[in-house]
Order: structure tokens, then sequence, then C-alpha cells
């Protein structure tokens, strides 16, 4: 239902260095899925990696953001420290 409503074609962002990451969970309504299908073939390939969120809210971000493989894309965007 969502993607209905993206401007079309959907294109990968042209903020966006590096990788993108897609973390999805099978209980999160909005990102229950990979983005591996079409309209999703970007060259390089979205990299998916399904996680757990908490059952009882599945689509908020806190969940996200605790869970391992989250934090450790995010901390390898860090500068190192000098």
């Amino acid at each position: 239902m969502i993607q209905e409503h993206l401007q079309q074609p959907i294109q990968r962002p042209t903020a966006l260095h590096g990788d993108w990451i897609n973390f999805y969970s099978p209980d999160d309504f909005l990102t229950a899925f990979p983005l591996s299908e079409p309209p999703f073939h970007f060259k390089p390939a979205i990299l998916n990696r399904q996680v757990q969120t908490p059952v009882d809210r599945p689509h908020e971000v806190y969940g996200y953001l605790q869970h391992p493989q989250v934090l450790e894309a995010l901390v390898e965007l860090l500068p190192e420290s000098a």
C-alpha cells in the first residue's frame, strides 16, 4: 500500500553514499519483507537484513536501534577518532 504512494520510478537516493542496508522485521507491518523485488532492483543491490523487533511494538524505531546488527552498521558509519 505504501509503495503505490511513492514517486515513480523509485530510485536509489542520490544522497546515499555507500551501501543501502534495509533492515526489516517480519513482525513489522510496514517492513515485513526485503527490498529485493521490482521496483527495488538497484546497482549496487540493496543489502537486506532481517532482524527481530519487539512483538508488542514491531514498528517502533527503538526496537531496530537495539538490535546488534543495526548498531554495528551505525557504528561503522562513525569516523575513527584521531
